[in-house]
């Protein structure tokens, strides 16, 4: 299936909505692992949310 393009938009809504700024690095792993192979839109918005937190966590981000 062909779906549009990932946004920035899409990417903080997730992490607004499923609260990913409270999670801890096991949590986002564990939640990015769940839906990096999934199709559907949401699963990869989530997926990339997912990592985009984990690479701002690791670099020293202080929300984790």
């Amino acid at each position: 299936m062909i779906t549009r393009a990932v946004t920035n938009s899409d990417v903080w809504a997730a992490i607004r909505g499923l609260g990913m700024a409270r999670m801890s690095v096991l949590e986002l792993e564990d939640l990015r692992i769940e839906h990096i192979d999934k199709e559907p839109f949401a699963s990869r918005v989530i997926a990339i949310a997912a990592l985009q937190m984990l690479a701002t966590a690791r670099r020293g981000g202080g929300f984790i």
